[in-house]
């Protein structure tokens, strides 16, 4: 396969496949908590984004969350939900994840937005690799020791059911103070497992 014909199979690709990435984008939505649990919030601030097509390898929605730990809401953090279409070639090792697309969930409990997890094509690499980033079982780990994410590889976010079990659901329940290995291990079969050291 010559050059320009290997450029215009994967333009053929993205187009194809870009009906499902705009469901999968629409379905990150079954995160938000509103009104059915008034003890947390969790909703959608991506206003006036602009719909460029899925041109850029990575697709980001950002999320504010909000609690009522003493019966006053307040901000306590920010879910980052991001669509890895691709990402840079690591040259830290392999990584039996590192060249699938994949959808990154993190979390920093910070009230400031500037302090949200941003993804893009270089963290995580095809490696793993993220800087500033330990890993354990299930997640990276910044080093401020608070913010953390972890991967789900697109193909099997194959419905908004998907979405909400092995996105959602346990993003909420971990952000509500439930112990990680213990939700996540429930869907480790689902997961991009992070390299270990």
């Amino acid at each position: 396969m010559t050059a320009d014909e290997a450029i215009w199979q994967s333009a053929q690709n993205l187009l194809r496949s870009s009906p499902n990435l705009d469901k999968l984008w629409e379905a990150f939505d079954v995160i938000e908590c509103r009104e059915n649990d008034p003890a947390i919030i969790i909703e959608n601030v991506n206003e006036g984004s602009e719909d460029n097509g899925w041109v850029y390898p990575v697709w980001e929605a950002d999320y504010k969350v909000r609690q009522k730990p003493n019966g006053k809401m307040k901000d306590v953090g920010w879910i980052t939900l991001a669509i890895q279409l691709t990402c840079e070639v690591g040259v830290e090792g392999d990584w039996q994840h590192g060249k699938r697309a994949k959808v990154l969930a993190g979390y920093a409990p910070f009230k400031s937005f500037d302090d949200a997890w941003k993804f893009d094509s270089e963290e995580p690499n095809s490696a793993g690799y993220c800087e500033e980033c330990i890993t354990d079982e299930y997640r990276w780990l910044h080093s401020d020791e608070a913010s953390w994410f972890f991967a789900v590889p697109l193909d099997v976010l194959t419905s908004t059911g998907a979405v909400e079990a092995y996105i959602a659901k346990p993003m909420q329940r971990i952000v509500q103070g439930e112990d990680p290995n213990v939700v996540l291990r429930e869907i480790r079969e689902n997961l991009c497992l992070p390299p270990r050291p």
